[in-house]
């Protein structure tokens, strides 16, 4: 209920976002509501963190490999990072 609560206000301000899709024909803006299946926490005096919403943004799906220059780029601060503590 919350979420939907969310979504439907921001697609009022913003009508456009619901037919936009991301390379995967997958909507860009959606919700999940979890309730009690998922709460934060179960002790009582801390529920109100089981009140919560989850805003994700799907634009693209991540690679499931890096590139050759992310990876390069990645070994160059691990070794940066190993000789600052040495």
């Amino acid at each position: 209920m919350r979420a939907a609560t969310v979504y439907r206000m921001i697609t009022a301000c913003e009508p456009r976002i619901e037919r936009m899709r991301n390379t995967e024909n997958v909507p860009v803006l959606s919700t999940s509501g979890y309730g009690y299946t998922r709460p934060a926490t179960l002790a009582p005096e801390l529920s109100d963190y089981n009140r919560r919403i989850d805003l994700r943004l799907l634009l693209e799906p991540p690679d499931d490999a890096m590139s050759s220059a992310e990876s390069n780029l990645q070994e160059q601060l691990l070794q940066r990072l190993g000789e600052e503590t040495q």
